[in-house]
C-alpha cells in the first residue's frame, strides 16, 4: 500500500471501520457544539493535571524515579499555571475512572496529562490505558481550554487519533509531542509539545488525522 492510498482506499476493512467510528464521534462533537455544551472558560474553570503512576520497563530511568519525575512535572506546571485558572488540582496515579470523571466534568476547563503512552493513549494503573475512544465516549461537553498531552507522541498507520481530539471545542488547543517516540522521563522540554491540528486548514478532522498517521507509514 502506498503512503497516499491509506487516505483513499474504501475497500480496506480496517480503514472503513476506523472511518465509521471516527465520523460517529465527529457527529457527536457537532451535536455538543450545536447544543452549546461547553465547560467553564479557562479563567473560571479548573485546570486538572493528571500524572500517571505507571513506569516503563524500557526506560533507562529507574521506575520510582520515573514516577517521581512525573509528580515533579505536575507540581511545576500547577505552580506555573495557578494564576490562569480559578483552581488547579493535581491527581497522581491516573486511573481510567478518574479520567472519565474529568472528561465529563464541565467545571474542568483544561487538562494536562503526564506519563507514558502515545499520541492516542495514556498508560494508566494496572497495565491499563485510556485512549481517544474512551475520551470520545466519556465526553458530555467540550472543554473551552487546553488539552496538553505530555507523553510520547508515536504515530502509526492504523488510525492513531490524538487523545484530546473529542474533548475540546478548539482543536488548536491540543498539544502533543507529535511523532516523537521517546519523550524524556525527566524534565521534558516544553518545546516538544506543539499544536496537533491546524484549525485554519480546509482539510477535515478526518483528513488531518490520516495525514498525521501517514508521517509514520512505510
Amino acid at each position: 500500500m502506498t503512503r497516499s492510498s491509506w487516505l483513499f482506499n474504501p475497500e480496506n476493512d480496517g480503514q472503513r471501520t476506523f472511518r465509521e467510528r471516527f465520523e460517529a464521534h465527529v457527529r457527536k462533537r457537532d451535536e455538543l457544539i450545536d447544543k452549546g455544551e461547553f465547560s467553564l472558560p479557562s479563567r473560571e474553570g479548573i485546570l486538572l493535571i493528571i500524572a500517571s503512576g505507571r513506569p516503563s520497563k524500557a526506560s533507562s530511568v529507574l521506575p520510582e524515579k520515573q514516577i517521581e519525575a512525573f509528580r515533579q512535572e505536575a507540581d511545576r506546571l500547577a505552580e506555573e499555571r495557578r494564576s490562569m485558572h480559578a483552581d488547579v488540582q493535581v491527581v497522581q496515579r491516573a486511573k481510567p475512572k478518574e479520567m472519565q470523571v474529568a472528561i465529563a466534568n464541565p467545571e474542568i476547563s483544561d487538562l494536562i496529562i503526564i506519563g507514558h503512552g502515545s499520541i492516542a493513549r495514556i498508560w494508566t494503573e494496572k497495565r491499563g490505558d485510556f485512549s481517544w475512544i474512551n475520551v470520545a465516549e466519556a465526553a458530555t461537553h467540550l472543554k473551552l481550554g487546553r488539552f496538553e498531552q505530555r507523553m510520547c507522541g508515536q504515530l502509526g498507520d492504523t488510525g492513531a487519533v490524538p487523545l484530546g481530539t473529542f474533548a475540546v471545542s478548539n482543536l488548536e488547543n491540543i498539544t502533543a509531542a507529535v511523532g516523537i517516540a521517546e519523550v524524556p522521563d525527566v524534565n521534558p522540554p516544553d518545546e516538544l509539545f506543539v499544536p496537533v491540528f491546524d484549525s485554519e486548514s480546509e482539510d477535515s478532522m478526518l483528513v488531518q488525522v490520516q495525514q498525521l498517521n501517514l508521517r509514520a507509514a512505510p
